[in-house]
């Protein structure tokens, strides 16, 4: 039996695929469709689907192979572009259900924050009252405050905050557009 391997295999088969293909085609006649990578003589590689058959003379004895081979480059990136569209909604979503986790505790920082300026800054009724129960003046708060440098903390969390909920409006923008595309 003289198998030409040369005229329709890959460059890179080895010994034992040669043997497995030839053994199946000379039992059923031809070979499973399967696919390889082709690289022609001016070396470009590309992707194809492959099936060999048996051939034979006059009498039915085998005298070689002969090979229908199929390119299939432009479905290999199809199936790469649907492979990334997958992955860009899987992030999308994983954008999304983090952005809406992180905005809860970040809202109450935010809230929280502006209320301890009020209750610390202003001169409401209430901090009047307040501080008069705990036996100082409104005007002794503020000034512990300024020496402690507390409006200035506050306005740093209250600005990491705000760059945080940027951050989250951006993943969700990031979500929206991997859904819709």
């Amino acid at each position: 039996l003289n198998l030409r391997y040369e005229d329709f295999t890959p460059d890179k088969w080895h010994d034992m695929e040669k043997a497995i293909v030839s053994g199946l085609v000379l039992r059923r006649g031809y070979s499973e469709v399967y696919e390889k990578e082709y690289r022609r003589k001016d070396g470009v590689v590309f992707p194809v689907e492959l099936r060999t058959y048996l051939m034979k003379d006059a009498k039915g004895e085998p005298v070689g192979l002969w090979a229908i081979v199929h390119d299939i480059t432009e479905r290999k990136r199809v199936q790469e572009l649907m492979i990334q569209s997958e992955k860009m909604m899987s992030v999308g979503g994983l954008a999304a259900g983090m952005a809406h986790e992180i905005n809860n505790p970040l809202s109450g920082i935010l809230q929280n924050v502006q209320v301890l300026a009020r209750r610390l800054e202003e001169d409401l009724p209430g901090n009047m009252e307040a501080a008069r129960r705990a036996g100082c003046g409104f005007e002794a708060v503020r000034e512990y405050m300024r020496l402690r440098s507390v409006p200035e903390s506050l306005a740093a969390i209250r600005e990491a905050g705000n760059r945080a909920s940027r951050i989250v409006s951006s993943m969700l923008q990031f979500s929206r557009k991997s859904e819709s595309s």
